[in-house]
């Protein structure tokens, strides 16, 4: 998000999140806007109060699924693979 990349928008109903947690804390970690499109609230929806939410730093993500969302975040930004790669070792 630093890079002012595009990232999917995140659902919410009313000011539940439904889907995009990760982009939401993301967001705000980067004081980077996110995009919020309606979602539809089922009841298989917890609500869980983010006071209650624990962050930790274990990254649960293999390394190939990070390639395949990288490919996929390339495409979304209409950008080659390696250009991404590029911009990300900008950051590290």
């Amino acid at each position: 998000m630093r890079l002012n990349l595009r990232f999917g928008s995140i659902q919410v109903d009313k000011d539940i999140i439904l889907n995009g947690h990760h982009r939401y804390l993301a967001s705000r970690l980067a004081n980077f806007p996110v995009d919020q499109v309606p979602g539809i609230k089922t009841a298989a929806k917890e609500l869980i109060e983010w006071q209650n939410v624990e962050l930790v730093e274990d990254d649960w993500d293999t390394e190939a699924k990070i390639r395949y969302l990288n490919k996929e975040d390339a495409r979304y930004n209409d950008m080659s693979l390696e250009e991404l790669l590029a911009k990300l070792d900008t950051i590290n």
